[in-house]
């Protein structure tokens, strides 16, 4: 149960220097259960969180040389980048006929790369034609 894992971790990580990262947090009470799991224990450790939600990155960062990070969204052409190489390996393999269709799921993306990884996974593993991308 949680309570039992918090407590074993807490005494794993006792007399230990440590880093940490926690990915992709939703709501300040998720993180106040974690941190409950890592001791104070002046060794230099480090915890690392991830979220998209600016309230809980705040949060996340009670003193005062705490930090957070805001990421900006990739531009379009790194967008494009790393979308045409996850997908064809280099970004002059893309078709013609895949290059409008590529240019309208990448503005849907946003620029973010979790969505750009995603998608072009996605299609990575599927024909090339451009019926097939319309509908994804």
């Amino acid at each position: 149960d949680e309570t039992t894992s918090i407590a074993k971790l807490r005494e794993l990580l006792q007399d230990k220097r440590y880093i940490v990262i926690i990915d992709d947090i939703w709501c300040t009470q998720a993180w106040n259960t974690i941190k409950c799991a890592f001791p104070e224990n002046n060794r230099s450790s480090r915890i690392i969180t991830t979220t998209r939600i600016m309230d809980v990155a705040r949060s996340c960062c009670p003193g005062g040389d705490d930090h957070v990070y805001e990421m900006a969204a990739l531009s379009d052409f790194h967008s494009k980048s790393l979308f045409l190489k996850r997908i064809f390996g280099s970004e002059d393999n893309c078709p013609d006929m895949l290059k409008e269709v590529s240019n309208k799921i990448l503005k849907k993306c946003g620029g973010l790369p979790l969505a750009i990884i995603s998608i072009s996974s996605l299609l990575a593993n599927s024909p090339a034609v451009k019926e097939e991308w319309e509908k994804i």
